[in-house]
């Protein structure tokens, strides 16, 4: 019974898997020239992103935050500092 309700949680989960349902609804793709788990945002996807963000936005204001955008990328003592410099030196 236990192996039954394994399988068929496996079933369901591979019904709502976010590679398969991106690929199916054109919200995203990936091209090894870009990375592993990189994604390309598709139109489809754009459209998600920025209906998310304009929600993010409103609820932040809402509640009296205040945005501040930082860069990409920074200088190497940056991560240095954060611990991360190991993980992305290269």
């Amino acid at each position: 019974a236990e192996l039954d309700a394994y399988l068929t949680m496996i079933e369901e989960a591979k019904k709502r898997d976010h590679r398969k349902i991106g690929k199916e609804l054109s919200i995203f793709a990936f091209d090894d020239m870009v990375g592993p788990g990189l994604p390309l945002w598709l139109p489809n996807g754009g459209i998600m992103i920025e209906e998310l963000e304009r929600l993010a936005k409103e609820d932040e204001e809402a509640h009296g935050y205040h945005r501040v955008v930082t860069p990409h990328i920074a200088k190497e003592e940056l991560y240095l500092t954060s611990g991360h410099l190991p993980y992305y030196a290269d």
